[in-house]
């Protein structure tokens, strides 16, 4: 156990620590600290004070400026009350080998005072905490190693977006729709010659013909993977390996006698994959896994994504893609491989779920039903029910009674007004600049935020003033009638129409009907005659 102070002698507590910060901030090592406090225990023992050692309170990589003084393991044990009686005065070299928050520090020393205990500082002498003056002159002194810690980490913070917001590409993994090539291009050290992306053909390509399946052929997600696969599309991981002289699907350690297959494509690659703005060209940090599985933008120093990359997509290719993305993600089937001529267009009228085709195959005949299918956590509903064909006939019959004599309409894009991709993109920089705020000291570094912030404040305030037409799918009537076009349709092209146009036939125990929304799906009611009319002229 450590010495126990008296009237007559002086227990001393040595406090030691070690910064986190690696490589920024040069800390005395445990070993400098601990033979310089001592050396100084025994020169004031040889001038004739009372002083003993009563123990070493470490922290080996301990932040003082992010771990509470008293959050401490290696002083907080000398703080219990167990041990307080064991010292009387708490030596330290300097006074960052404490803590390096001023509040923290100010708190520390009022803890001490209260105890009957005190603070020595081996640099600092005259340091006291006796009166309110003393308060005042210890808060400023330790402001300094305050605000050193806050220059230091927003100079290295600055330092390694700079070095980041480069068109160099440090990866080995190459996103699909570039390569990676050698280039000289401009660093925070001037020119050199770094791995950079540029859009490679064939896959740039590509990804033009899987955005016009999905928003113009209206192919489910589902039906993009498997016509990837069957044409035997090689996916991003294979495009690396036969960049780098290997075979689709060849391992680094390939067993041999096993011949490499190549990789196929999955639903969530496919999905990740369009959904990425590294489309847009944007420098992207993270791995890609865990909660933000799409990584995290690069940003410039106003808040703004930094785009050093060729766009394999316009913002408004972009945008347009994620709308039909957001509408397809729910309902991935593929039609081509489950060959449900209604499926998407029959709904159980009990339960109010989307219903599938069964078979039922007996001698010489084979029966395809329509019915409610059992889900997790809810069983089919018992009796909901009607053969194919009828499905097929009423609804085909219905629909023409009283959807006939209308017109097809063709669904386009419309960018709108509303500058909505620059409002998004002020407010994203908005955002991102006021989360920098409370790590920015004092100085240029914060006058440059603030000033950055009220530029776009100002010209988001003006974009919102102006008159606005939201962004949004418009239908422009077009071509033949419903009547006219059915007769020469085959029931998939059939099945897509009746989606398109928002139909749901629906069955019950003994009954069926038809609703037809007045509204094509996404179409907004208010001034919509207006709104047509004006993109018809357009389009026109």
């Amino acid at each position: 156990m450590g010495f126990m102070g008296t009237k007559d002698t002086i227990g001393v507590l040595f406090l030691e620590r070690v910064s986190v910060f690696k490589g920024a901030l040069k800390s005395d090592s445990i070993e400098a600290q601990d033979l310089t406090l001592f050396e100084r225990l025994r020169r004031e023992q040889a001038d004739g004070r009372p002083l003993k050692h009563a123990g070493t309170a470490v922290d080996k990589g301990v932040s003082g400026y992010k771990i509470d003084i008293f959050d401490r393991r290696g002083l907080g044990e000398w703080l219990e009350p167990d041990k307080m009686g064991l010292w009387d005065e708490v030596w330290i070299t300097k006074l960052d080998r404490s803590v390096r928050r001023a509040r923290w520090f100010l708190m520390f020393n009022w803890m001490l005072k209260d105890n009957g205990k005190k603070l020595v500082i081996l640099n600092d002498p005259g340091f006291s905490f006796e009166t309110a003056e003393d308060e005042v002159m210890a808060h400023m002194k330790a402001v300094s190693p305050q605000k050193e810690v806050e220059a230091i980490t927003e100079r290295v913070t600055d330092s390694h977006a700079r070095r980041h917001r480069t068109a160099a590409w440090q990866s080995a993994a190459t996103p699909y729709g570039y390569e990676s090539v050698f280039r000289m291009i401009d660093t925070p050290n001037g020119p050199k010659k770094r791995k950079t992306l540029v859009l490679h053909k064939h896959t740039y390509d590509r990804l033009h013909d899987i955005r016009n399946w999905i928003v113009h052929d209206d192919l489910s997600l589902t039906d993009v993977m498997n016509k990837l696969n069957d044409m035997g599309e090689l996916t991003a991981a294979d495009w690396v390996r036969v960049r780098e002289g290997r075979k689709p699907g060849e391992r680094l350690h390939q067993e041999e006698g096993v011949e490499p297959q190549p990789a196929e494509w999955s639903l969530s690659t496919v999905v990740r994959m369009l959904k990425s703005r590294r489309l847009l060209g944007v420098k992207m940090t993270g791995t890609g896994k865990g909660v933000n599985k799409l990584g995290t933008p690069t940003l410039n120093d106003d808040g703004t994504e930094y785009r050093p990359f060729p766009a394999v997509f316009t913002d408004e290719e972009f945008d347009e893609l994620q709308s039909v993305l957001k509408e397809k993600e729910g309902t991935p089937h593929s039609s081509e491989h489950t060959r449900d001529r209604i499926r998407g267009t029959a709904f159980c009228a009990r339960c109010g779920y989307a219903m599938n085709r069964q078979i039922s195959t007996k001698p010489n005949h084979q029966y395809v039903y329509i019915r409610c299918r059992k889900r997790k956590g809810k069983p089919a509903c018992p009796g909901v029910g009607m053969p194919s064909d009828n499905v097929e006939r009423f609804l085909s019959a219905e629909f023409l009674n009283e959807e006939g004599e209308h017109r097809d309409r063709r669904r386009i894009w419309d960018s709108g007004e509303d500058h909505s991709t620059r409002i998004k993109e002020l407010e994203t920089a908005i955002g991102n600049l006021t989360e920098r705020l409370a790590l920015v000291p004092v100085g240029p570094a914060l006058d440059s935020v603030t000033a950055s912030m009220k530029r776009h404040s100002d010209e988001l305030e003006a974009l919102k003033a102006k008159g606005s037409r939201k962004a949004g799918w418009i239908y422009i009537e077009e071509g033949k009638t419903f009547g006219e076009m059915w007769p020469d349709m085959d029931w998939e092209e059939r099945r897509r129409l009746l989606i398109k146009r928002g139909v749901k036939f629906f069955i019950s125990e003994d009954d069926w009907w038809l609703e037809v929304p007045t509204y094509w799906p996404g179409e907004e009611p208010d001034d919509e005659e207006e709104v047509v009319g004006e993109v018809q002229q357009r389009v026109a």
